[in-house]
Parts: structure tokens; sequence; C-alpha cells
């Protein structure tokens, strides 16, 4: 479960045809590889031009959630300048890297009892939330 609480859709008016936007939705809903959602952003570009800024929204928490479901990683929820990442008991997230982290984090993570981080980020914008979660994730893998 992923709630980042960004815009992050498909616009009617960037691609008009309702069938096409559910071919997408679900080409990136059942993407198992960044190639292939790179080729999903690739082909949008080539048909209907730049990404606009939900769509790219759309595409990197798609990333985001490839990156999760990688480690196990149950949930992913921003409430407000912070992101709180969740893991279950069958989790791939080694328990001294992410103390590792936490200590290298100086007060910006925190290891909650409850098996989950908590990461104060600077800010709230989309690039600042997606880049927060993406680089969290990855130092945790």
């Amino acid at each position: 479960e992923i709630d980042l609480k960004l815009p992050a859709f498909i616009p009617e008016a960037y691609v008009p045809d309702t069938s096409q936007r559910l071919v997408f939705y679900r080409r990136l809903a059942t993407a198992r590889a960044e190639d292939e959602i790179g080729a999903v952003e690739t082909e949008l570009i080539d048909r209907y031009g730049d990404l606009p800024g939900e769509v790219g929204n759309l595409t990197e928490a798609v990333r985001v959630r490839l990156l999760a479901r990688a480690l196990g990683v149950k949930a992913i929820e921003r409430l407000g300048k912070e992101l709180l990442i969740t893991w279950g008991d069958r989790a791939r997230v080694d328990p001294a890297r992410a103390i590792a982290l936490v200590k290298a984090a100086e007060g910006d993570l925190r290891l909650l009892p409850d098996s989950r981080l908590r990461l104060h980020m600077p800010g709230k914008s989309a690039e600042i939330v997606l880049n927060s979660a993406k680089n969290l994730l990855q130092s945790l893998g």
C-alpha cells in the first residue's frame, strides 16, 4: 500500500481517449521491472508529448512500488513532511542496515518499535517525496 498524497494520474487533456488511458494504467499496474515503466513513458512521450507532472508522479510512484515490493515493504505513507515505511515479518530489510541508516541520518530518520521507519523530509514537493522514498528504499535494499 503506497499513499504518498501526490497528484499521480494520466489527465484526460493529455490522453483524451479513455480506453487508451486505461491501457496505460493497466501496463503501469502490472509493471514488474524498470524497463517496463520506461517503455510506457517513452510511448506516452512519442504519442502525446512531454509528460505532465501528474504522469511523472505516477510513473515514479510505480518505481517506488517496485522497490517496496522487492524489499517486502507492506506500506509507505506520507504524513505532511514525513514518510512512514512499514514492513512485516517476511520483509527483506536488514535490521542492522536500518539501524546504521538511522544513526547516519542525524535525527531525520527514526526506527519505531512497530517495525516502521519514520523519515523527516525537507519539504513536501512531489520531487522531494518521491526521491526521499526511492532513496530510502534503495538504501535499505
